[in-house]
């Protein structure tokens, strides 16, 4: 089973995923970002206003990036 890393880029700093997790594929693998990245976000939101954009980079065992799931955080005034 292929072994995918989830290294998260919360728009100051990139935390490397050193570990990873063994997955079926990359369907698999964008699922369990986009949950991770729901939970971090809500984390993040309950104490702190967050960065722009909020992602999680996925990438093979040679470091190769595959995939990015990415979440963006605005806020606009309605229209008058």
């Amino acid at each position: 089973m292929p072994r995918f890393y989830f290294d998260v880029d919360d728009g100051r700093m990139i935390v490397e995923d050193d570990e990873g997790s063994e997955l079926p594929d990359l369907p698999a693998a964008e699922s369990e970002a986009r949950q991770a990245l729901g939970d971090l976000a809500r984390d993040i939101l309950r104490v702190s206003t967050p960065a722009p954009i909020l992602s999680i980079n996925i990438r093979d065992h040679l470091g190769k990036q595959l995939l990015s799931v990415s979440l963006t955080y605005s806020v606009a005034p309605a229209p008058a």
